[in-house]
């Protein structure tokens, strides 16, 4: 009777270390998302643009080619923004649309790369998860 206990318990352990187990990484992607979602909320838009403006002036007055993005660490080491500009972004691959603000509003202006999919701010401000396919 006691070894058929036993038995009943390690298996039940083992169900629920799997389960643990399991989780995991579906708990760090939630943290992630909600990590980068928090920074994108604090990230100011007037100074995005502004750099935005500036980089894409600058880029016109040299003559170079325009790219349809710019990463925000180009836009930081280029000091359009401060790393304090940033904060929570630092080490998330950020990239920026070049085109008009007055492009369509659901346009998408800002795209963080995650892990699970993209985060993305559109034109009116809102973020958006994209899921990879």
């Amino acid at each position: 009777m006691k070894t058929k206990r036993f038995i009943i318990l390690g298996v039940l352990a083992v169900f629920v270390v799997a389960y643990a187990i399991s989780i995991i990484p579906n708990v760090r992607l939630s943290l992630e998302r909600e990590k980068t979602v928090r920074a994108l909320q604090r990230l100011s838009p007037d100074k995005v643009a502004t750099a935005v403006e500036a980089f894409t002036r600058d880029r016109k007055a040299t003559n170079s080619v325009m790219p349809a993005t710019v990463s925000l660490h180009e836009l930081v080491s280029d000091r359009y923004l401060s790393l304090d500009d940033i904060r929570g972004l630092e080490s998330s691959d950020v990239t920026v649309a070049l085109t008009p603000a007055e492009t369509n509003w659901s346009d998408i202006w800002i795209r963080v790369q995650a892990t699970s999919g993209d985060i993305v701010t559109l034109r009116d401000g809102s973020i958006h998860k994209l899921w990879k396919r």
